[in-house]
């Protein structure tokens, strides 16, 4: 697949993820309605479960490509949701509690949160 350079690639990226996704689960409901009676069961079942995996990936897959365009775009940060920006902290903040890593450490971390306004987004690792 391609990369989400432009805001017309990302949108193409979320509706084919889209497109198959919604095929699947209607091959599986078309394969319901003509099962038989034991077999209608299970696969009521497993559509549930099928929806709700679906339902997660495809969220997981937008808010993954969405953080690769904005890597891609290079915007600064003065530009983007002012949530964007705190979040790139979040990780550096746990791992310093985590750590318990001296003074100079937390005046580092604490001048790169006040000059950091004009950097620009980095990707964060997915979860």
């Amino acid at each position: 697949m391609s990369k989400p350079y432009t805001e017309e690639n990302l949108s193409d990226i979320f509706d084919a993820d889209l497109i198959w996704r919604r095929k699947e689960l209607s091959d599986m409901k078309a394969a319901i309605k003509v099962a038989d009676s034991p077999s209608k069961a299970v696969l009521l079942r497993a559509i549930v479960t099928m929806s709700y995996a679906h339902w997660e990936g495809y969220v997981r897959t937008c808010a993954n490509r969405y953080f690769e365009h904005l890597t891609l775009r290079k915007k600064p940060f003065s530009e983007l949701e002012r949530q964007i920006y705190v979040n790139t902290f979040v990780v550096r903040l746990d791992a310093l509690h985590q750590s318990r890593l001296g003074l100079g450490a937390r005046c580092k971390l604490i001048n790169d949160i006040l000059d950091g306004t004009e950097g620009s987004f980095s990707y964060i690792t997915p979860l």
